[in-house]
């Protein structure tokens, strides 16, 4: 039986606008996670427009990574309907997925908890 490999979103990518953030794309084997040799992002704005166009990703520590340059989201207004299509060959075959994102204004660190 052949290995069946998928991308696996943990959540949807938040894209800080004005900052360099940085997007992945684990791919798992339905156990293990499993580094691509290859891949590209291409990322859209809630209004459709393509902001990166099949950009050449990079493998860091066996998963799919990409930073959205600071200067793509400085003049854009914050929307929770962008997307992000990948696509990584792994063993020689093309996976492709598509996640959901959100352009923020700025992303807010997990709470502290209150002490007294």
């Amino acid at each position: 039986m052949a290995t069946e490999y998928q991308i696996e979103f943990r959540a949807p990518h938040i894209i800080e606008k004005g900052v360099a953030t940085t997007i992945e794309a684990p791919v798992t084997n339905g156990a293990d996670l499993v580094a691509p040799s290859a891949g590209t992002v291409t990322v859209y704005d809630g209004g459709g427009t393509k902001r990166v166009d099949a950009a050449a990703v990079t493998i860091t520590g066996s998963i799919a990574t990409y930073s959205v340059g600071a200067a793509i989201t400085t003049s854009l207004s914050p929307a929770s309907d962008w997307y992000a299509v990948w696509s990584l060959t792994v063993a020689g075959a093309t996976l492709q997925a598509r996640n959901q994102a959100a352009g923020v204004r700025r992303v807010v660190g997990a709470a502290q908890p209150l002490v007294r």
